[in-house]
């Protein structure tokens, strides 16, 4: 089994969703309040119910760790000029893109690993 998961923080949804050529045009922000996730694409809204998620309990280094790469990831967002609101989590932006085919390069993506845990957490979950 392997022991590496990925996890898409709200950053790294923002950076994706800025690079998607059809939506160059489109104001897009992440909100993150209470148990919902809110994406905004223009005149749509999609909210996820975090209520949903599995929870999966790790310890306090990994979640200060994740939240480092996120927070990293909104600053590196604010001097690309993205307009990243601390206050309520929002982040707004409606770039310009201008390559057809690219390779994503996504800021915020991070990757779990049973090394990160200190442990085999995979073992740990199937128990």
């Amino acid at each position: 089994m392997d022991n590496n998961e990925i996890l898409l923080t709200p950053a790294a949804l923002l950076d994706f969703l800025r690079q998607v050529d059809e939506l160059a045009d489109k104001d897009i922000s992440v909100d993150e309040t209470g148990s919902t996730l809110t994406v905004t694409i223009g005149e749509s809204t999609y909210d996820i119910d975090l209520n949903q998620a599995e929870t999966v309990e790790v310890p306090d280094e990994v979640v200060d760790e994740v939240a480092d790469v996120a927070d990293e990831a909104y600053a590196e967002l604010g001097e690309a000029g993205v307009d990243v609101t601390d206050a309520d989590d929002e982040v707004v932006e409606g770039g310009l893109i201008s390559e057809a085919l690219k390779t994503l390069a996504v800021g915020g993506l991070v990757r779990l690993t049973g090394k990160i845990m200190g442990k085999d957490i995979a073992d740990k979950l199937l128990k």
